[in-house]
């Protein structure tokens, strides 16, 4: 005989015969005992017979319980998405990412928080959205309000999506770890997190879908500083029009590579970098950010073959607004040298 949770899943639904039902904990507690005294009532039949009632006792609360919602649970959550995401080359994640399969249901727009991972200056989240009513492959990126240990991060990001069906999305974000004074954060040891969505918003001018996606976990990221490299540059240069720029250190962990410096003395100019490896192969950029003294330049996870890189400062305007202009000059006379390894 057919093992019962075997049966379980050959069972097929149309979802849509179910209407949405919030059920009280006094509620669910009825039915369970109502489902009790069936059985009880029927325990002269066969033991084939009380394992199909047994079986679909445990199927109508399982429905109940989880209120009948659509729910995102065949949408697989062990997988490679944030591997696929940082480009690891291969290399699995398992050790310094944080699970969590979260569920929270609100305006027609069920999100599950898949993953987490707290790299280099930056915190990454990978979220499935699911919903039958909101076109989520029209929406701008879903960004969400991040919280460690109390505090709320002020820093910018970016992110992407991957489809998995018309209904179903994985949106991917990052957020620099600073603070309301934009200064990065320093984090050991556990943490408490909270990650909240609020609204949606359509790309065209449609109103926002407002909600309240929360959740809340405890992560680390010591185990990937722990193997984090720090190579100290210390290369400074001057700007024709006087402004100076100190590039401090690059930072290389299993995830990304991470150029730190400071733009000092104005920022009419904003410096960035473009970086290729000793055979001349540039790198990816996956991120930056231009702000006094906490700018940075972050690219893809090395290829274990490069041994060491080549970092060429780019000059664009700096100005805001009309006054910007597509000014750019590749400054090769400052470009730099930096050995990964021997």
């Amino acid at each position: 005989m057919k093992d019962p949770y075997e049966m379980l899943n050959d069972i097929k639904m149309d979802e849509n015969e179910y209407e949405e039902v919030n059920l009280t904990h006094i509620e669910k507690q009825k039915i369970k005992k109502r489902v009790r005294k069936k059985i009880n009532k029927n325990n002269v039949h066969t033991k084939r017979n009380v394992a199909i009632v047994t079986s679909a006792a445990a199927l109508f609360i399982m429905m109940m319980t989880v209120d009948m919602r659509r729910m995102i649970a065949d949408i697989p959550l062990i997988g490679s998405k944030m591997e696929d995401y940082v480009n690891s080359r291969g290399e699995p994640l398992k050790e310094y990412k944080t699970t969590i399969g979260q569920t929270v249901y609100d305006n027609g727009v069920e999100v599950r928080l898949d993953e987490v991972m707290i790299d280099e200056g930056q915190i990454i989240v990978n979220s499935t959205f699911k919903s039958n009513s909101v076109n989520l492959g029209d929406i701008f990126l879903p960004h969400p309000d991040v919280y460690i240990n109390g505090k709320e991060l002020n820093g910018s990001g970016g992110g992407g999506n991957q489809k998995v069906n018309d209904y179903t999305y994985t949106f991917f974000t990052t957020t620099d770890l600073k603070d309301s004074q934009m200064n990065l954060m320093e984090l050991d040891g556990e943490l408490d997190i909270q990650i909240v969505y609020r609204r949606l918003m359509p790309l065209k001018g449609k109103t926002s879908i407002k909600g309240e996606w929360g959740f809340s976990f405890k992560a680390s990221g010591d185990k990937l500083k722990a193997e984090t490299k720090t190579i100290p540059i210390h290369k400074h240069f001057k700007l024709e029009n006087g402004q100076k720029i100190e590039v401090e250190n690059l930072k290389v962990s299993p995830i990304s590579i991470k150029l730190n410096y400071k733009m000092l003395n104005g920022t009419k100019l904003d410096v960035t970098f473009i970086g290729k490896d000793q055979d001349g192969k540039e790198l990816k950029l996956v991120s930056g950010h231009t702000l006094s003294k906490n700018s940075y330049w972050r690219f893809e996870k090395l290829e274990d073959s490069v041994t060491k890189i080549v970092l060429t400062p780019v000059l664009t305007s700096g100005e805001e607004g009309e006054k910007k202009t597509n000014y750019r000059k590749v400054l090769t006379e400052e470009e730099f040298e930096v050995v990964i390894k021997e």
